[in-house]
């Protein structure tokens, strides 16, 4: 794959990435940013490109790692503080009785028969830490046993956790595969002028000299 091409797919890519980000949709661009860092990765060991361009692609790879890693941390905390809003939004249901179900009878389950039925015998505190109670209010010992009977998902915490052993291998399998230093420099063509800088955001070429990209703004030096 020849410059031009690469960076026409280089500059596809990345807008796809940034769409799903912008859309909330960040397993499927955290997978398209791991594409993107292979892709770059690969490229940066062909002998037909400068050096300056070797390293520049190695930089930015390791960018995009870092810019993966963020993603994945702020992915957890979103899906887990949207867990959150989610219960605080529940409401129970209202219901409203018209005369007729106050005529007519209704079979009642005895008490001890009702589901999640626990000893409800309350103990009433004889010191209490709060002072000055108002008449008739009394506080009562808490329970250190109690059931959930809210609907939840048991294995949130496992799922949650293999996720994370799954992007931490992708993401070492990448890492492992970037070259060292040495190795950039190893056996690589002599430095060659360059005449164009490109922008590694979306793949225009631009002046040596510029410091913006003209086609999106982003800063090149």
């Amino acid at each position: 794959m020849d410059i031009a091409k690469f960076n026409q797919v280089l500059k596809t890519k990345v807008a796809l990435a940034k769409g799903y980000e912008i859309r909330s949709e960040f397993d499927t661009a955290i997978k398209l940013w791991l594409e993107i860092s292979e892709m770059t990765l690969n490229f940066s060991k062909s002998h037909k490109i400068s050096v300056n361009y070797k390293n520049m692609l190695i930089e930015r790879t390791t960018s995009i790692i870092r810019h993966i890693k963020d993603l994945k941390a702020g992915q957890i905390e979103r899906v887990m503080f949207d867990e959150e809003v989610l219960i605080q939004k529940e409401r129970p249901q209202e219901y409203t009785t018209s005369e007729r179900d106050l005529d007519e009878p209704k079979d009642v389950i005895p008490l001890e028969n009702k589901p999640f039925e626990e000893n409800t015998k309350s103990n009433v505190l004889k010191q209490s830490e709060f002072n000055n109670l108002p008449p008739g209010v009394k506080e009562l010992q808490t329970s250190e046993v109690f059931k959930i009977v809210t609907p939840h998902d048991e294995k949130y915490v496992e799922k949650i956790i293999n996720r994370e052993k799954s992007l931490n291998g992708e993401i070492k399998k990448v890492s492992e595969q970037a070259p060292t230093s040495e190795e950039a420099r190893f056996d690589f063509e002599q430095p060659v002028e360059i005449k164009t800088l490109i922008c590694f955001a979306c793949g225009n070429s631009n002046e040596k000299s510029a410091k913006i990209c003209t086609s999106c703004g982003t800063k090149l030096n």
